[in-house]
């Protein structure tokens, strides 16, 4: 019988370091989406910005 509670015991031991390691995992993973979905969003606004000073430098050279 206590052999058996052993092995229970090593299995759900098992089972709750694999979850751990499973969160911990992906805890990175969307760490590092957040990161790259960030990063991609500063860069479009930069380049939004980019086309409207352009833009705005074309209209104010067809006005003088």
């Amino acid at each position: 019988m206590k052999s058996k509670a052993k092995i229970l015991m090593i299995f759900v031991s098992g089972l709750l370091v694999g979850a751990l390691a499973t969160f911990i995992i992906l805890g990175k993973r969307s760490e590092w989406v957040y990161a790259d979905c960030y990063t991609t969003s500063v860069m479009d606004k930069a380049f939004e910005a980019t086309e409207l000073r352009a833009h705005r430098q074309d209209e104010s050279r067809k006005k003088d």
